[in-house]
């Protein structure tokens, strides 16, 4: 039987930072038809509606761990949600889950996560609180499945476990939004473009998605499944 936890947002992957250089040429040829490309993408800007996320802090009943849970058969070690180590509040769970997964515990279908830990699992949306999972497996069977969400709390660093939106300063080692005057911040968020699930883009599409960030520099920020969940646009600090 094994245990496995991962300790930062899920399924993250950001693409290398890179500067904008317009791409006249691309933009010609996806736009020939006249209108945007049908993808479904979501502009947010200063002051746009939508730019902050709903990040709840523990609730009576709520089941926190700390930032590297432990697990003690059948089950976590909890700690008091008030407590200084409470890091994650637990807020799904499932026993004899049954998932299949491969030899390095990755799900060969999400479809049964996303039900339990719901839509936005692993989305990676801006101004989203981390949101992480763990598992006790057994020869390739999961069965036991945790869905956690940080705290919206920032650490004793000033960290805060949340993915940068509009208006925010933010570190790209692990994208912690952090005071636009932290010593490890990267840059400000200008606007971001946020993608639908879906189709994985190529770098193509992700280069003429970027000619229209406001903001001088771009990374491209991916969902658990792969492909893009949104582009942070941002001017370096």
């Amino acid at each position: 039987m094994r245990w496995s936890s991962k300790y930062w947002p899920v399924g993250l992957a950001v693409v290398a930072m890179t500067a904008l250089v317009l791409g006249s040429v691309l933009l010609g040829a996806w736009w020939a038809a006249g209108g945007e490309p049908d993808l479904g993408i979501t502009t947010k800007r200063p002051g746009d509606p939508g730019t902050e996320a709903d990040n709840p802090r523990p609730g009576e009943g709520d089941r926190c761990v700390p930032f590297e849970p432990e697990y003690t058969w059948p089950e976590l070690d909890y700690v008091d949600c008030d407590s200084q180590e409470a890091y994650w509040i637990v807020y799904a769970s499932l026993d004899d889950a049954g998932f299949e997964v491969d030899e390095h515990g990755e799900l060969y279908d999400y479809t049964p996560v996303y039900e339990l830990c719901g839509e936005d699992y692993g989305e990676n949306l801006p101004g989203q609180t981390w949101h992480e999972s763990a598992q006790v497996r057994n020869d390739g069977t999961v069965d036991q499945f945790y869905c956690y969400r940080a705290i919206p709390e920032p650490d004793e660093e000033g960290r805060l476990p949340v993915l940068p939106t509009v208006g925010d300063c933010f570190n790209e080692d692990e994208l912690w939004t952090v005071p636009c005057d932290h010593p490890d911040a990267t840059g400000a968020v200008t606007d971001v473009i946020i993608t639908p699930r879906g189709p994985v883009l190529s770098d193509d599409d992700v280069r003429v998605l970027a000619d229209f960030c406001e903001g001088g520099w771009y990374l491209e920020i991916e969902g658990i499944e792969g492909g893009t969940s949104y582009l942070l646009c941002f001017d370096p600090v």
